[in-house]
């Protein structure tokens, strides 16, 4: 009778340690799923496109936004900054929503030495976002017409016509007199630059002190201006 007690409870022992043991296997069964679930669905931040981008024009900041999106649905070469893209040319249309990828902006840096070269005569100048204005649509190449308004005159002028050059995209830090000013300013402004003649150039920089705002008019080429 002791005997037959006593296997049983060996019997009884070893059907307990394999109910643990099973139950340990699920747990650590449940945990790889979560973490794998986990690692595809965790959000990241992707740059996408706010509006629809045209082929070859500037990118601006206002154009484009971060949204999180699930970690497999995120595209190779994508960006998490907004600052890592404006200021760039678009190699293509880019549509609303779209993820930003390297290939789809303009990395052909033979084309921007070429565009960068000025003659003698001629200056180039680079504005920011909190300097001037200028349309989304203008493309490297294309002629602009920089105007001036000057609301005390009543009047806009034409302060010089220019060429778009590559852009570049920078961060631009607040100085200590914008901060004392109390003004908001971005920490992060889609730059322009442009080829214009010398004399342009200086009545463009005037402009900029006086006047209330400066602005980048697309020109059409058969007007002429800067080669």
């Amino acid at each position: 009778m002791i005997l037959l007690n006593k296997k049983s409870s060996k019997v009884l022992t070893h059907n307990n340690n394999g109910k643990w043991l099973a139950i340990v296997l699920t747990v650590l069964a449940g945990f790889a799923v979560f973490f794998s679930f986990s690692t595809l669905f965790n959000p990241v931040p992707v740059v996408v496109a706010k509006h629809d981008i045209e082929e070859s024009s500037l990118i601006q900041a206002d154009q484009l936004e971060v949204r999180k999106v699930a970690k497999r649905d995120c595209q190779k070469g994508t960006y998490k900054h907004i600052e890592d893209v404006a200021g760039q040319v678009a190699a293509g249309h880019i549509f609303e929503g779209q993820q930003i990828l390297g290939r789809q902006l303009n990395q052909d840096e033979a084309g921007a030495v070429v565009a960068d070269n000025f003659k003698p005569g001629q200056t180039k100048l680079t504005l920011t976002t909190q300097q001037a204005t200028w349309s989304s649509q203008l493309r490297v190449g294309d002629l602009v017409t920089v105007v001036a308004v000057y609301p005390s005159e009543g009047k806009v002028r034409e302060e010089a016509v220019g060429r778009i050059i590559k852009p570049t995209a920078g961060t631009i830090m607040r100085n200590l007199k914008t901060i004392q000013e109390g003004q908001s300013t971005s920490p992060a402004q889609t730059e322009i630059s442009f080829v214009t003649d010398i004399e342009g150039g200086k009545r463009v920089l005037l402009a900029l002190k006086n006047s209330q705002m400066v602005y980048l008019m697309p020109r059409h080429p058969s007007l002429g201006g800067v080669d």
